[in-house]
C-alpha cells in the first residue's frame, strides 16, 4: 500500500473515467450485453434479520431480477424469518422452519 501512497500522480479511480476510456472489466452494467448461453437456475434463501434487514434485502433480490435479465439465470427466492422477526413469531431466533429452507 505504501507504493500507492507515496506516489507522486495519485492512479484514477477507473470509475472516474468516460465510459469510453474504461476497460471492458470497468464497464457498466447497462452496457454489458446479454449472455443466454450462460442460464442457470438457483435457489436462494432469503433472511431478512437483525443486521441485514428487508430495507436491504429488497435491494439485493433488486440486483438478482436485474441479473436474471442479463444472463438469462432464474433465481427462485425462499423468504424464511430470521433473527427478531422469527423470535417474534416462533420464540426461537433460528427455527427449524427456517434451517429447512437453507438445506433445501
Amino acid at each position: 500500500l505504501r507504493a500507492f501512497r507515496d506516489r507522486a500522480t495519485p492512479l484514477p479511480c477507473p470509475f472516474s473515467l468516460p465510459v469510453q476510456q474504461r476497460s471492458a472489466e470497468h464497464q457498466p452494467l447497462t452496457d454489458l450485453p446479454i449472455h443466454s448461453s450462460a442460464m442457470g437456475e438457483f435457489t436462494i434463501a432469503v433472511l431478512s434479520g437483525d443486521g441485514i434487514g428487508p430495507e436491504v434485502m429488497r435491494q439485493a433480490i433488486r440486483i438478482l431480477r436485474t441479473i436474471e435479465r442479463l444472463y438469462g439465470h432464474t433465481f427462485a427466492l425462499k423468504e424464511a424469518l430470521v433473527g427478531g422477526a422469527a423470535y417474534d413469531a416462533h420464540q426461537c431466533h433460528l427455527p427449524q422452519e427456517t434451517i429447512d429452507v437453507c438445506e433445501a
